[in-house]
Parts: C-alpha cells; structure tokens; sequence
C-alpha cells in the first residue's frame, strides 16, 4: 500500500512517541502538536497544496500550516500553548530501537536498585518538560527530548552504559524532527 505524503493532526497531544509509532507505516511525514492546542486551530486562510500548480512538498506544505497557525491571532489576543512538529516518519524505527534499548536498561535497573541511575531517572522525570492536560489539570506527559537530556546531565559518567543508550535516544529523537514550529509556549 503506497503511503501518503502528509498526516496532520488538528488536534492536542498528537505528536507523541506513541502516535509516531503507530503512523509511520501510513506517512512520509506526519506533524501534530506535542502539547495542548488552543481552540481555535489551524488557521486555512492562504494555505494552498500547490506551489507554482505543482503539489508542494509534503515538509514545506506542512511548514506553512504549522506557521499559520502559530502566528494566528484571535479577536482576545494569542492563544497558548502553540505547538507543532513534523516528523520524518522513516527514522522512526531509529527511535523505536533506541527507546526500546533504553527503557530496558532502566527497568533492569530499577529491578536491582541501581540507584546511579534511578536517582537520576527519577530526577529527570520531576524537571523533564511536562505537557498535556488544560486548565490547571496535571500535565501526563514528558517531552521525550527533554526528560533523555535532563537524563544524560544528571547521570553523567557514573554510568557510561546509560549514558550511551541516552546519547543513542538523542540522536535517533533529533533524527525523526523535519521542523519544531512554535515549541516555547506563547
């Protein structure tokens, strides 16, 4: 089955690891936001497919939807959080690998309570960038990104192992980004 150039998610919490995962067979690329979305969505006025009566490429398509929207003011002012990013769905499995390699060194860790890199887990997760939830909610997520850097300092060289399997992660999240469009909040 041929995949489609674009997934875009008009919606809140769509650019997740998880989304990723599940979409990377369907996509070349798709893009949603990473945190909460204002009510008022994507702005369509002045977004056009073609570009010259050619179909525009899918990231340069997307950039333009991702930058409407965050420039896009409403009658009370701007809205926050605004994010988007687009992801290039074929490094996903990149990630997917690295992730899977870290996510088991912790759990073995934790299992036999090596606190070098617990604590610093634990620490990471508490100052990782929390996103989701509205209106004063508990925010249920962390930006992957930030909670695998926070991670890394914490550790530092007393577990070159997990340090290697934060710098993997790193590297394979970096990968997957085409753009980050409005990530600090308005």
């Amino acid at each position: 089955m041929p995949k489609l150039d674009l997934i875009t998610w008009d919606a809140c919490l769509m650019a997740s690891y998880y989304v990723a995962s599940e979409l990377k067979d369907y996509a070349k690329f798709y893009m949603g936001s990473e945190d909460t979305e204002p009510g008022h969505g994507y702005d369509w006025s002045g977004i056009n497919p073609l570009s010259g009566g050619k179909v525009a490429d899918p990231v340069q398509y997307a950039t333009a939807i991702a930058e409407k929207f965050y420039e896009y003011t409403t009658p009370w002012g701007h809205q926050a959080p605004k994010t988007q990013t687009i992801t290039d769905n074929s490094k996903i499995p990149a990630l997917e690998t690295a992730f899977t390699a870290f996510l088991n060194f912790g759990r073995e860790a934790a299992l036999a309570q090596h606190g070098a890199v617990v604590k610093p887990m634990l620490a990471a997760q508490t100052e990782a960038w929390a996103i989701g939830g509205s209106f004063g909610e508990t925010k249920a997520f962390l930006d992957l990104g930030d909670f695998i850097t926070k991670f890394k300092a914490k550790v530092k060289t007393a577990c070159p192992k997990a340090t290697q399997l934060a710098d993997a992660v790193l590297a394979a999240y970096t990968g997957t980004k085409k753009a980050e469009i409005g990530r600090a909040h308005v």
